[in-house]
């Protein structure tokens, strides 16, 4: 997506290339192997995944050992994944590259050990910026967003931790919305335990949405970066959500909880629904906080990382 462009980009590892593009010459993403389009950029941003395995192996046979042009990779799968990973192939294909990370401390940590070298944790940018342009009034009567992780079927907490005050109506009215739900294997009836059930949408869509809501709640069962928590920071929506999210930890630690604790979210929940205050509070943090997370701020890292291992 070319820098000043006004259509908002999926968050994550798609914002690299406009994050290259806004604050560094050029950023573009392509699937075009040959060795001339290549070396027009510095670096070459791989993610690897299971079904990507030799995507590493292809860009450093096109552009060969000694090219200037600097593969920088990471791997794609939050470490509970990764019994889907060869790890043989994954450290084979791995030193073909220049330079690797990982996205939260705990994966950077794992492949660190088994690498035998520094593996830094950087996370993947978020275009804050133009999310808070998204931002506005949270509708009424107060609608929570439940988001549904479909690797590990995410609800149970969410129905149990909302259940008592979903419940009591005359005094707290909220409203809950089990989204990015688009699982059918999961044999309960969902429908008769949420207010909604909200299918994946395209991106700009599904902000709209998540501003419309008073409280988010995301409980990922895994260790991960988190980029739906710095989304979530960016509209104004304070979020309850797992220990294990490094976005959480970073962002709001007073509202991380154990991802089955639902007991904790129930605290949580009526605690941000009664006491306006530190309601404003974590809205206002995590507005502040997220930046962390920003296009130029990602861009920064990044390089300087780069830099510092005499790559740039």
């Amino acid at each position: 997506m070319p820098a000043g462009s006004d259509q908002i980009v999926l968050g994550g590892l798609f914002n690299w290339p406009v994050a290259f593009d806004t604050h560094g010459k050029k950023g573009d993403m392509s699937a075009n192997l040959t060795k001339e389009l290549i070396e027009q950029f510095d670096i070459i941003h791989v993610n690897y995944t299971p079904s990507n395995a030799s995507y590493i192996a292809a860009i450093r046979d096109a552009i060969g050992p000694d090219s200037d042009t600097k593969i920088v990779t990471q791997v794609d799968f939050a470490i509970g994944l990764w019994n889907s990973i060869d790890p043989l192939i994954l450290r084979q294909q791995l030193a073909l590259a220049d330079f690797v990370f990982h996205v939260e401390p705990n994966g950077a940590r794992r492949l660190e050990h088994y690498l035998g070298y520094e593996v830094p944790a950087i996370p993947h940018p978020v275009d804050v910026d133009k999310i808070m342009s998204y931002r506005k009034q949270p509708s009424l009567p107060p609608l929570v967003a439940c988001q549904y992780h479909r690797y590990m079927y995410t609800w149970a907490t969410y129905y149990y931790g909302t259940y008592r005050l979903r419940h009591d109506r005359e005094q707290f009215g909220i409203r809950t919305a089990l989204m990015n739900y688009n699982d059918t294997t999961v044999v309960v009836a969902l429908d008769s335990l949420f207010d909604d059930i909200v299918d994946r949408s395209p991106y700009a869509v599904y902000l709209d949405m998540l501003g419309d809501c008073f409280v988010n709640i995301d409980l990922a069962p895994d260790y991960t970066y988190g980029r739906g928590i710095v989304e979530a920071a960016a509209l104004g929506v304070p979020t309850i959500g797992s220990n294990t999210i490094h976005a959480m930890n970073y962002i709001w630690p007073e509202l991380a909880v154990s991802p089955h604790d639902e007991v904790a979210v129930d605290i949580l929940l009526e605690k941000l629904l009664t006491d306006a205050e530190f309601a404003t509070y974590e809205a206002e943090r995590g507005t502040e906080a997220c930046k962390y997370y920003n296009l130029e701020n990602s861009y920064d890292r990044l390089v300087g990382h780069l830099e510092g291992r005499g790559l740039l």
